[in-house]
């Protein structure tokens, strides 16, 4: 006995070095955010093969089944909540430096902030993401031939970009030694949110005593509720003592009662007789119309569990010593928005000389105000006329791509004791999700059995490097538990808040 739990220890120190040899390896790595329920955020944001019981259908579905009892379920208002947001737009010990001191800017200190900001050239870009996910309801149930799955979803996924140039434009006005030369002025900004269904099924095949291979599939009905991009490309330049011109263009992709507000304004501001104005067009439209189109998803994931100590799962879930590998693929799959889709585009150049006021004009159509002559011209003849020219261009649908994510994880659980490590990489640029591979370690403790101790760190990404933590109340039948992740500086990459409640869990 005495030789086995020798043995035992060894395989247990040598997994745990392993693991922290993996984290001093990738510690420059870049992270992305992935599915965080109050569990994984807590141990820095991984989960692919620490997640189990429901939670697990969205970032490894294999672990579904891995949960004490035979059957769990959630329900809650607003049930399981997470909200992650940051990146390297919103530097908060940049502007903390130099924009709360109560002085103005010299032309150095404007080009010292916006270099540690934005980097060297006008055209490098910042981005702010967030993403938004309420899981309301979820069931899991064990059979003799697997374990089944459902859940509902809702998420609102988006990310803002921001260059360089136009940051200069805000700081400096129109600063002809600046702009002397064209300089490129550029955002963009995409968000949609979406419902979805997801039905889960895993199963495991014997490989020993102590080994199992845990297989798993979830895909998801997914309906779309509401989407929005626009991306702006221009240049400005001022020449000579008055000269500005600013060539740009711009789309705008719309869907449901959004369309109906941009084709109005641009239906009366072709008409004669007609003054549209910008006020019309309303922000919560987006939210108004229902279902707006509909889309397939799919997650996969593979897990190989270890047991030190004989069999692999017991009734309280995974064995009390046992090591985890997975890998998973989640959020394959897209949303087709064919609900009233829209795209509003735009081409233009404003030149301007100066004002030249005819003050009889003023006198006559202006009630002899100047400030009323004023808001003509920035409002109607610039905003309207110029910048508001678009013209709509006939679409059938918009295809947004889900945020598809690779995952690699380990875990390791020596009886109260936890380790995770995840590696991920990101298959596109969308919310939170980057191309830029990720890294997470956590570790959690039970002070006592009810009792969980987690914290956990994270690499950069669109964000800084974060650290989190989190507890929760874990009885035999119910679990409520709280996560928080945030950072140290955010002059790296931007800051980060990430949080995370997950409602009460009825397990049987």
């Amino acid at each position: 006995m005495k030789k086995y739990s020798e043995e035992m220890t060894k395989k247990i120190v040598f997994s745990l070095i392993l693991l922290m040899g993996v984290t001093v390896g990738y510690r420059n790595a870049a992270a992305q955010s992935t599915y965080l329920s109050a569990r994984n955020l807590s141990l820095g944001g991984g989960g692919a093969a620490y997640m189990t019981g429901y939670h697990a259908a969205f970032i490894n579905p294999a672990n579904i089944g891995l949960f004490r009892g035979n059957s769990q379920f959630m329900l809650g208002l607003p049930g399981d909540f997470n909200v992650s947001s940051g990146g390297p737009l919103l530097n908060v010990a940049v502007y903390n430096k130099y924009f709360t001191k109560g002085y103005q800017l010299t032309d150095n200190q404007i080009s010292s902030a916006l270099g540690s900001w934005f980097g060297a050239k006008d055209t490098d870009s910042r981005s702010f993401a967030f993403n938004v996910n309420v899981l309301p309801l979820a069931y899991i149930h064990k059979t003799a031939i697997g374990t089944f799955g459902a859940a509902l979803r809702f998420r609102t996924i988006g990310r803002v970009s921001v260059n360089k140039g136009l940051a200069e434009f805000m700081l400096r006005g129109l600063d002809q030694s600046y702009f002397s030369q064209t300089r490129p002025i550029n955002f963009s900004n995409a968000t949609y949110s979406i419902a979805s269904l997801s039905l889960s099924y895993a199963t495991d095949i014997a490989l020993g005593e102590h080994r199992k291979l845990f297989l798993g599939v979830a895909p998801k009905i997914i309906e779309g509720l509401n989407y929005f991009k626009s991306n702006f490309q221009s240049h400005l330049q001022i020449s000579g003592d008055t000269l500005l011109e600013h060539q740009f263009n711009y789309d705008i992709y719309t869907v449901g009662n959004m369309t109906n507000d941009f084709q109005k304004f641009y239906d009366q501001r072709i008409s004669p007789n007609q003054n549209p104005s910008f006020s019309d067009i309303q922000l919560n439209s987006m939210t108004k119309g229902g279902i707006k189109g509909h889309g397939l998803g799919l997650d996969l994931g593979a897990s190989y569990v270890y047991s030190f100590d004989g069999s692999v799962t017991r009734k309280n879930g995974l064995a009390r010593h046992v090591l985890v590998l997975s890998a998973s693929v989640t959020d394959i799959g897209s949303v087709n928005f064919n609900k009233n889709a829209q795209k509003f585009s735009a081409n233009n150049t404003f030149k301007w000389n100066g004002l030249n006021p005819n003050y009889q004009q003023i006198d006559a159509k202006h009630d002899s105000s100047f400030s009323n002559y004023l808001n003509y011209v920035g409002q109607d003849s610039i905003a309207r006329n110029i910048y508001g020219a678009f013209s709509p261009d006939n679409i059938s649908s918009i295809h947004a791509k889900l945020p598809t994510m690779l995952h690699l994880g380990a875990y390791v659980k020596y009886g109260k004791l936890g380790l995770m490590l995840d590696y991920d990489k990101g298959m596109n640029n969308i919310g939170m999700n980057t191309r830029n591979t990720s890294f997470s370690v956590g570790a959690e403790y039970y002070l006592l059995n009810f009792l969980p101790i987690r914290a956990g760190y994270r690499t950069g990404g669109l964000t800084s490097n974060s650290f989190s933590v989190g507890t929760g109340l874990e009885f035999r039948n119910f679990h409520l538990e709280a996560g928080i992740m945030t950072i140290k500086s955010s002059m790296t990459r931007g800051y980060n808040i990430s949080t995370a409640v997950s409602s009460l869990v009825l397990i049987f």
